[in-house]
């Protein structure tokens, strides 16, 4: 029998791998740690990068509806590389969102994003201290970063 698991986001069933794993447990720590609301977040989100189909695995949107977080997720096992940042990169080039967040369930990372002449520069890149560590609920994006610590500074050209 395959596992699963049910996805709030989605409202069905979907199988358990690992990548889902993390997924899910990101997903439960935004709305019940952070206090983001489900209807400001979607899995699986379909872009058309030059020609090609894409999927975003979770992006969290403003109260507009405009983008405004990428999430992308790897196994555990998977290490968190400039492979992984560069598939993000990639997708926030269809949504231009203001913050990336990669995460393989153990590392947690967090990128700020500038938008200056067609030039994307990272100007923070953040490792998420503790999920569950949270003293107050707050939906603004501000408080979800307040449990990310800065660990350098990078400059990336598109």
């Amino acid at each position: 029998e395959k596992n699963v698991i049910f996805d709030v986001i989605r409202r069905r069933y979907v199988a358990l791998t690992p990548e889902e794993w993390v997924r899910q447990h990101f997903v439960h720590f935004l709305i019940v740690h952070k206090g983001i609301r489900t209807s400001l977040m979607a899995n699986e989100v379909l872009l058309n990068l030059n020609g090609t189909k894409k999927r975003c695995d979770t992006v969290l949107y403003k109260r507009d509806l405009s983008a405004r977080m990428i999430v992308e997720y790897k196994a555990p096992h998977i290490e968190i590389t400039q492979t992984v940042f560069d598939q993000i990169t990639r997708y926030n080039m269809v949504l231009k969102v203001d913050y990336l967040v990669v995460s393989n369930g153990m590392q947690h990372y967090c990128c700020g994003w500038i938008m200056i002449l067609k030039v994307i520069r990272f100007c923070r890149i953040f490792r998420i201290m503790t999920l569950y560590k949270i003293n107050n609920v707050n939906d603004s994006f501000r408080h979800l970063l307040s449990s990310f610590q800065e660990v350098n500074i990078v400059n990336a050209r598109s």
